[in-house]
Formats: structure tokens, C-alpha cells, sequence
């Protein structure tokens, strides 16, 4: 399900009375270089159970010629991840809508819940 957020702002929200996954920090936000090179998408409680695509949606290269990205799948307590992906954007993954469901798919998985 989409966020209840407004376009573009991350924080935590609720929808249908259960606590969803947010964005903690959009780095690198209108090509503003934060060094941070980092975004979590965090449930504060556990994740609902469920099928979960993770897609990667570059909004910008800024400037740069590609950007190299890595996707990992954490559960609490864990130091490895389930799952990773690794890939990298180009100017042509910027020229899309990027709304719900954009990007490219970097993984899907089943989450049997905890």
C-alpha cells in the first residue's frame, strides 16, 4: 500500500490501523550531496506478512553518468541479510513517472511475518 505521506516526505505513518514501513532519510535529496549514501525503509514494529517488491526508482543521476545501488533485506537482530541485490542506474531510468510502482524491481520475497 502507498504511505499517507505527502510526495516526497518520509516519517512513519499508519494505515488501517497497523504500523507501515517509512523512508528514515532521503539522501542525496534534490541533488543535495549528504555523503550519507544511505536509506532505510524501517518498520517500527514487525513488518506485516506478506509478498514485498523492492524497486529501486532513481529520480537523478545528478549530474553523474550511472549510480551503483545495493538492496539488503534485514530482520531485527540480525547482522546479515536475507536477501541482497546489486545493480545500477542510468540516465534512462530517470525519463519515467515515478510513482507508486516505479523503478526497476531489484527483489521480491515472502516475509512469513515474526
Amino acid at each position: 500500500k502507498p504511505s499517507a505521506l505527502p510526495f516526497g516526505q518520509s516519517g512513519a505513518t499508519v494505515d488501517d490501523g497497523m504500523a507501515v514501513g517509512y523512508l528514515d532519510f532521503d539522501s542525496n535529496s534534490q541533488c543535495v550531496i549528504d555523503g550519507r549514501d544511505a536509506e532505510n525503509v524501517v518498520f517500527p514494529t514487525s513488518a506485516p506478512a506478506g509478498h514485498y517488491v523492492v524497486r529501486v526508482d532513481t529520480f537523478s543521476l545528478c549530474g553523474e553518468v550511472t549510480a551503483r545501488w545495493r538492496v539488503r533485506v534485514f530482520t531485527q537482530g540480525q547482522s546479515a541479510p536475507l536477501l541482497q541485490a546489486f545493480g545500477q542506474s542510468t540516465d534512462t531510468d530517470t525519463r519515467f513517472p515515478h510513482g507508486q510502482g516505479a523503478g526497476v524491481q531489484a527483489l521480491s520475497f515472502d516475509y512469513a511475518g515474526s
